[in-house]
């Protein structure tokens, strides 16, 4: 039996945002990264007090996703809005494995980060609730009741 705690992480690139005319948020994340590690519990390490050595078990750098999105208020602490991921769209995700060196069929790396992708989205949108872009406080008293007007960039000018 395999006694061991598994950790996964994601990095992405700083996702763009876009509003076309059907006013649906569009979200792109031009790259990022996968990562999965293991530590075995109980090794002679961790019985002499030293931290537990995390090693790489999957690796996998990805580009291209998308998503729409919507731009929800908030008014829980200050006036303002955050986003959230409604729905991806991973149909042109592509993967480059940088670990484990063996021989896996592309099908099975690009269904293992699709599935990180999905699960993930969550947790995204979690932390988008819990940073929402907020009015200054200062500014609460010259904005007594605050609009947002979110326009695609063809209107707006």
């Amino acid at each position: 039996m395999l006694d061991a705690q598994f950790n996964t992480s994601m990095l992405i690139s700083e996702p763009q945002l876009g509003l076309p005319s059907d006013g649906v948020l569009n979200i792109t994340v031009a790259s990022g990264s996968f990562s999965a590690t293991c530590v075995a519990n109980g090794t002679s390490a961790q019985s002499e007090g030293q931290p537990p050595v995390a090693e790489p078990v999957l690796m996998v750098d990805f580009s291209h996703v998308r998503a729409k999105g919507s731009v929800l208020y908030t008014d829980d602490i200050s006036p303002g809005v955050y986003i959230r991921v409604d729905q991806l769209d991973l149909t042109g995700l592509t993967t480059d494995p940088i670990r484990p060196k063996l021989p896996l069929p592309a099908s099975f790396q690009l269904d293992m980060v699709k599935a990180a992708i999905q699960e993930a989205r969550p947790l995204l949108n979690m932390y988008l609730q819990g940073v929402p872009f907020l009015i200054p406080p200062q500014f609460l008293p010259e904005v007594a009741h605050p609009e947002l007007s979110v326009k695609p960039l063809s209107e707006a000018q």
